[in-house]
C-alpha cells in the first residue's frame, strides 16, 4: 500500500464507472499510481447460481471481471498512467478506509440501495468517516476549464479546504472561486467585512500559489445553498470537514453533507 496513491472504489455501474474515470485523470494530474478496489459479497444460493458446485470461485470470476474491466477502462481514460486493481469479499466501507491513498475516490451511488437515493452509503461513510480526503463524484464532470469552488468561514477545518483547493486549481490551470457565506444583515458595511475577512483568509495562499487567479464572493446566505448554486457551473467543489457552525462531535459538517447529497459536479471533502 501506497499513501500517494489514488484509491478508486468500483462496482461496475454507471457511477462508479464515471468515478473511475475522473480518478484516472487525477491520478494522472498528480503523478500517482491508481488502485483499482472492489469489494464483493457471495451470492445467495438461488437461480442458476445454486447449481454451480463452487459458490466462491463463481463470485470470485465475477468480481475479478468488475475489476479487469475497470483497469481496461483506468488505462484508456488515462494512458501511461499505473494501474493495479484488486477484488475482496468484504465490505466495501472498510476496504476504501484500511486501503486509503493521497485521495479516495467513489461514486455518488453504487449497485445497492435505492433508485431515488442521491448518495450511496458507501460515499456517505467513507466522507464521514474516513482519516484522509475523500472525492464523491457526482454532476457533471466535463467542465474542464470551469473554476474551483472553495467555501470558507476562517475555521481550521475551512482553511485547509482552501490549500486543498489552491492546489487543485494550480494542477488544472483554471481559476478558483474563494465563497464566504454570511449571517446577519446584508448591508454594505457587512458585505465589506466579509470581503476583508475572506481576503485575510486567502492572503496565504495566495502567496503560496501566485499562478492562480481568484473570484472572491462574500454574500449573505446559507453557505450549502450557495455553493451548491455555484456547483452547477463549476469543475470541483472542495469543502472542509467541519466549520464554526454545528456541533464539535459532528464528524462531516452540516455543509459538506449538503453538498455530497446534492452538488451538480464532484465534491472533494478534505480531511
Amino acid at each position: 500500500m501506497n499513501r500517494t496513491d489514488v484509491v478508486v472504489g468500483v462496482d461496475g455501474s454507471a457511477p462508479s464507472r464515471r468515478a473511475l474515470r475522473w480518478a484516472a485523470a487525477e491520478a494522472a494530474r498528480r503523478g500517482s499510481r491508481l488502485r483499482v478496489l472492489h469489494a464483493y459479497r457471495p451470492p445467495w444460493l438461488v437461480g442458476e447460481i445454486a447449481a454451480r458446485a463452487d459458490l466462491d470461485s463463481v463470485a470470485r470470476a465475477r468480481a475479478q471481471s468488475v475489476v479487469d474491466d475497470a483497469l481496461d477502462e483506468a488505462r484508456a481514460a488515462a494512458p501511461g498512467t499505473p494501474v493495479s486493481g484488486t477484488a475482496v469479499c468484504c465490505h466495501p466501507v472498510p476496504l476504501l478506509m484500511e486501503n486509503a491513498g493521497a485521495l479516495t475516490v467513489v461514486g455518488s451511488r453504487g449497485h445497492g440501495g435505492f433508485g431515488s437515493v442521491l448518495l450511496g452509503s458507501t460515499g456517505l461513510q467513507l466522507a464521514t468517516h474516513a482519516s484522509g480526503p475523500v472525492a464523491v463524484v457526482r454532476g457533471r464532470t466535463d467542465r474542464d476549464t470551469a473554476p474551483v469552488v472553495v467555501g470558507t468561514d476562517g475555521s481550521a477545518g475551512a482553511d485547509l479546504a482552501v490549500g486543498t483547493a489552491f492546489e487543485a486549481a494550480a494542477a488544472r490551470g483554471c481559476f478558483l472561486t474563494a465563497v464566504h457565506a454570511f449571517t446577519g444583515a446584508a448591508d454594505a458595511r457587512s458585505r465589506a467585512d466579509a470581503d476583508a475577512e475572506l481576503h485575510g483568509w486567502l492572503e496565504p495562499w495566495r502567496d503560496k500559489y501566485p499562478e492562480v487567479s481568484v473570484e472572491t464572493v462574500a454574500t449573505p446566505g446559507d453557505a450549502a445553498s450557495v455553493l451548491t448554486a455555484l456547483s452547477s457551473t463549476a469543475h470541483l467543489v472542495v469543502v472542509g470537514t467541519r466549520g464554526r457552525g454545528g456541533f464539535t462531535g459532528l464528524l462531516l459538517g452540516s455543509v459538506g453533507q449538503k453538498l455530497v447529497h446534492y452538488a451538480h459536479c464532484p465534491v472533494l471533502v478534505a480531511r
